[in-house]
This record gives structure tokens, sequence and C-alpha cells, in this order.
């Protein structure tokens, strides 16, 4: 039985930077299995549970079964598992719904969740960036952040109290740890503080920024849209990718991402009135950012 620590990294807290430069590089008592792994046999592992998330309810015992012969082929009682694609929302699953069926793989026969960690940052830095960034999905519908914030489901992962109460109600409240961005990166080792949290050893400190946009006094700019985003945003095309077998679909989306309709455009910064109703949307008048990580998040070690 393989015993997994989950890296529940929510969109722009930093996943792409621990995966690249530090969980694919550094020394764990385990085996990293996820973005930029870099082995055969770790890929297919993490593809075998993306399909696994993705399965309509007649193939998910099969694809779970998958995933988990999967563990079973690689060395190591331990396993660390890391990709942003675990608290996304996708064509053919809400980000609730990946997190549930992960809480399932944990049967005490196959696999046995040792940790969840997620990270946290300021909900409404996060959103702005994250809005930058997926910008060229949502602007065929439209392109105003708080109307769209409001209206899709991907950003009430931001509302904390719903998040991470919903997290611990799946994983238990020992197994759930939550950090804060912003304390990881004021520390000795930035956000490479999360390796050593997850039990491994970091050899180099490197803390340059993965993924930077185009930043101006004004805001930052997008990336350049691709077809496969603007057709993200048609109806029509999301009925397509939900009914498309799964074997047909990294084909055709690795496709549709290689071609590239319009550049990117900048997004001003929020302004005042903005950051008031966003953070009234987040937190009603019960509290703030700060007061819930005094109550829910764990202290950088």
């Amino acid at each position: 039985m393989k015993k997994i620590i989950f890296h529940i990294g929510l969109p722009k807290t930093g996943s792409t930077f621990l995966q690249k430069e530090h969980f694919a590089k550094c020394c764990f008592s385990g085996a990293y299995v996820g973005k930029h792994a870099g082995v055969s046999r770790k890929n297919k592992t993490m593809l075998s549970l993306l399909r696994y998330l993705d399965a309509n309810e007649e193939s998910k015992e099969k694809a779970k079964q998958e995933f988990y012969n999967g563990l079973s082929s690689l060395d190591g009682d331990l396993l660390i598992i890391s990709d942003e694609m675990l608290s996304v929302d996708t064509e053919k699953r809400s980000w609730q719904e990946s997190l549930r069926r992960i809480s399932l793989l944990d049967d005490n026969k196959h696999c046995l969740i040792d940790k969840v960690i997620v990270v946290i940052r300021d909900p409404v830095k996060a959103i702005y960036s994250y809005f930058v960034e997926s910008y060229g999905i949502h602007s065929a519908n439209r392109n105003d952040l708080l109307d769209f914030v409001v209206k899709e489901n991907q950003y009430s992962i931001y509302k904390y109290e719903y998040s991470i109460s919903l997290m611990r109600r799946l994983f238990g409240e020992n197994k759930l740890e939550v950090y804060s961005y912003e304390d990881l990166i004021s520390s000795a080792l930035g956000l490479a503080s999360i390796v050593e949290i997850m039990g491994g050893k970091v050899f180099n400190i490197n803390n340059k920024k993965v993924n930077s946009k185009i930043v101006s006094a004004k805001g930052y700019t997008t990336n350049s849209l691709s077809l496969k985003e603007r057709l993200r945003g048609i109806p029509l095309s999301i009925w397509f990718v939900r009914n498309v077998p799964n074997k047909w679909y990294g084909w055709i989306a690795d496709t549709l991402s290689k071609v590239t309709i319009s550049k990117g455009v900048e997004i001003e910064y929020l302004n005042e009135k903005e950051i008031c109703d966003l953070n009234q949307w987040l937190w009603g008048r019960t509290q703030d950012y700060l007061s819930f990580c005094k109550n829910n998040v764990r202290c950088v070690p």
C-alpha cells in the first residue's frame, strides 16, 4: 500500500514554480509524481489519475483501478503528487468533484492519503492574477472581472470559508494542512519551505519567478489567445469536449492550443471599489483574509 502526500496548489499560489524548480529536483523519502516529474512511469501514473478524475460514472471505477495499478509499479512506499489540474474546473469536472474523487482513493488497501497540503493566497490578488491568466477562456462571453468571478464556479475556491471547510470534510482535520503563500515567501527558504514540510531536502534555494507576465503601471498583460482557449468559451464546444472520448481529448486539445488567434490584452489593476465589492463577495461581513489565516493557517517551520 502506498502512502500519498497530495499538494493541492490553488491557482496562482506558486504551484508551477514548486513543481518545476523543487519537487522535480529535490530529494524526498518517496517519489514525486506530477507535473515536470520527467519519468515515463510517473507521467503515466499522473495521467491515469487525471483520467480517473475526468471519467464518467460508468467508467470511473475502472479508471481508479488503472491508477492503483500505476501506483504499484512505482518504487518506494511514499509518493508526492502535485498538479494544477487537481484544483481547477475542466470541461468534464468541477474542482469540487476532483477533490471528492481524490478523497475516495483512500481505501486503506491500495492507497493511504497521509497528508493534503494546501497553499492559499490573498484571494483578491490571486483572483486578479488568475483572471489575467485565464482571460482567453472567458473573453468570448464576458470581460468584466467581477461579473465573471461571481458567475464562474472556479472562483469559489477562493472563498476559503467554503473551500477549506469542504476539504476538511473530505480529508479530515488531521490530514489537512493549510499554509499561506505570504508566510511561505517571507520565510528563509521561500516557497521551497513546502519541500521540507513534505519531508524533503532542499539543495538549492531558487526563488525566480515562473510564468511571469508583462507588467505596466496600469496592470498585467494576458498571454496570447489560442484557438483552444477561445473555443472553451463557446457552449457547443463545451458539450463536444464533455462527450469526446478521453483517448482523443489530449490530441485535440494539444493541436488547438498551438493555434494563436490574437495577442495579449492589458488588464487594469482593480480599483478601490472593485476590491471592496470583491471582498464583500468573498467574506460578507464576517471576517477578512488576515483573520481567516490567523485561525486556520499553520505556521511555516
